[in-house]
C-alpha cells in the first residue's frame, strides 16, 4: 500500500486542465505587501503629525493620542505569516499541512483583530466627543458614549468567539478530533456585519454635527469633506463583508479567506 504524503498531497482537484502543485511554502503575494506598505505609511504619518502637532503646539496629549500601530503592525505580520504558507494560494497548490497553518493563522488574525479595531474605534469616537459635545450632556455625547459601549461589547464578543471557536482549540485545524466548533465561515460573516454597520455609524455621527454648527454652508461642506475620508473605511468593510459571505460557499478556502483579510 502507498503511503499518502502530506506535504505533497493536494487538498482538492484542480479545474480541469490545470496541474497541483501543492507545497508547503509560498511567497507572499505582491498585493498584501503593496497594501500593507501603504497603510502602514498613511497610518504612520498621521500618527506622527497628530502627536507631533499635540505635543510641540498644544503641549497636551490625551488618551485617544495613543494609537494602534503596534497591534497594526502585528496584524500586518500575521499576514504575512499566514500568505508564507499558503494563504492566497488556490487549495490544491497548499499541501494539507499548511492548510493546517493557514487555518489556524486565519483563526489567530481574527483574534488580534478583535482588539486592535476596537481600540482604533474607541480613539475616533473619544475625538468626536471632545470636538462636538466636549461636557455638554447633548446628543452627541449620548451618542459616542452608546456606540463606545455598543463597540465595546460588540469586539469583546468577536474575540470570544474566535478565540473558543473550538473546543478543544486543536480541532480548529484538526477536525478529526474530538470536540464542538462553531461554524467559521458563520463567525466571519457577522464580524464583517459589525465591522460594516459600526463603520458606517462613526461616518454619520461627525455628519450630522457638522450639520448642526454655526458656519456658513461652504465651510461646512469642507469640514464635512474631511470627515468622509471615513468613506474608505465603510467601502472596505462592505467588500469584505461581500466576501465573507461568499466564503460560505466557496470550496478554494485558502484563495477566498485571502480576499476577505487584503479588505480587513
Amino acid at each position: 500500500m502507498q503511503t499518502l504524503n502530506l506535504r505533497s498531497t493536494p487538498n482538492m482537484e484542480p479545474p480541469p486542465g490545470v496541474t497541483a502543485h501543492p507545497v508547503d511554502a509560498s511567497p507572499i503575494p505582491v498585493d498584501i505587501i503593496v497594501t500593507a506598505s501603504i497603510c502602514l505609511f498613511l497610518a504612520a504619518s498621521a500618527i506622527c503629525a497628530r502627536t507631533f502637532t499635540k505635543a510641540y503646539y498644544l503641549k497636551h496629549m490625551q488618551v485617544e493620542d495613543c494609537r494602534t500601530q503596534i497591534g497594526f503592525v502585528a496584524f500586518i505580520g500575521l499576514l504575512f505569516k499566514a500568505a508564507s504558507a499558503g494563504q492566497g494560494s488556490h487549495i490544491w497548490d497548499v499541501s494539507p499541512s499548511s492548510i493546517k497553518r493557514v487555518v489556524q493563522l486565519s483563526n489567530v488574525i481574527a483574534i488580534v483583530y478583535a482588539p486592535v479595531m476596537l481600540a482604533a474605534k474607541l480613539a475616533v469616537l473619544l475625538q468626536i466627543g471632545r470636538i462636538f459635545a466636549g461636557i455638554k450632556k447633548n446628543f452627541m455625547y449620548w451618542a459616542v458614549r452608546i456606540l463606545i459601549v455598543l463597540n465595546a461589547f460588540s469586539y469583546t464578543g468577536i474575540f470570544l468567539v474566535r478565540t473558543f471557536t473550538c473546543v478543544p482549540r486543536a480541532k480548529i485545524s484538526d477536525p478529526s478530533i474530538p470536540g464542538n466548533c462553531i461554524s467559521q465561515t458563520g463567525s466571519i460573516i457577522g464580524i464583517g456585519m459589525i465591522n460594516a454597520t459600526s463603520d458606517i455609524a462613526i461616518l454619520i455621527l461627525p455628519l450630522y454635527g457638522v450639520s448642526k454648527l454655526q458656519l456658513p454652508s461652504k465651510r461646512k461642506i469642507g469640514v464635512a469633506a474631511m470627515f468622509c475620508v471615513g468613506l474608505i473605511a465603510c467601502v472596505a468593510s462592505a467588500f469584505c463583508l461581500y466576501y465573507s459571505v461568499r466564503l460560505d460557499t466557496n470550496p478554494d478556502f485558502t484563495k477566498a479567506v485571502w480576499q476577505v483579510n487584503m479588505w480587513t
